[in-house]
């Protein structure tokens, strides 16, 4: 519920601001967020680190600011805090695990999420060199051999005349155990016994004694 609390007042400033502020409609170009490394693997309860890196596809960085969700799956991640986050411009952070009741990710595994969120009323977000690095997701794995997860990204408001893209981190535990089949073929062997009889030649020789 602090979650929620910390967001409300980036989406009333949007409200009140008008086409200064943020908005969710799509209207052209591209706010991107990017999670790095795109793929690690970890043991159980192993640390686990994921970036958001920043970009914007016509490199455009005075913006109005973005409203950011980072998702993972609580049951293949636990979430341990948010580091090196962004303090130019920033309106709140979330500490911990919100529910996604609405799916915001298109993932039904990731039902966490934790806000954040950055919004300049003079139109210059965040005004550095992109791409830059919004913020980095800890957890430790509780992704078990063979298996894998995703931490995601969905935007709950964008700048004014903006879409949002976010591509996901992979996250693989250790391989999966191999299996082993050893198969033996027996070969018949034949004996073949060879006998050779040799003949046997008998010699009879009779004496005759004279009278």
């Amino acid at each position: 519920m602090s979650q929620l609390k910390a967001i409300r007042p980036f989406v009333t400033s949007t409200l009140l601001l008008g086409g200064v502020g943020l908005s969710s409609a799509a209207l052209g170009a591209v706010q991107q967020v990017t999670g790095v490394p795109s793929t690690q693997m970890k043991n159980p309860a192993e640390a686990v680190a994921v970036t958001a890196s920043y970009n914007v596809d016509d490199a455009d960085n005075t913006l109005t600011g973005l409203g950011l969700n980072i998702h993972w799956d609580p049951t293949k991640l636990n979430f341990v805090s948010l580091t090196s986050v962004l303090a130019t411009d920033k309106i709140a952070e979330g500490a911990g695990c919100t529910a996604d009741v609405g799916d915001l990710d298109g993932d039904p595994s990731t039902t966490c999420l934790v806000p954040v969120g950055w919004l300049s009323l003079s139109g210059s977000w965040p005004n550095v060199a992109l791409p830059v690095d919004l913020a980095t997701a800890n957890f430790t794995s509780n992704v078990v051999a063979g298996d894998s997860t995703n931490v995601r990204f969905s935007a709950s408001s964008t700048a004014a005349g903006y879409t949002f893209s976010g591509t996901p981190a992979q996250v693989d535990g250790p391989p999966a155990p191999t299996t082993t089949t050893t198969t033996t073929t027996q070969t018949p062997t034949t004996t073949t016994t060879s006998t050779t009889q040799t003949p046997t030649t008998t010699t009879t020789s009779t004496t005759q004694t004279p009278t």
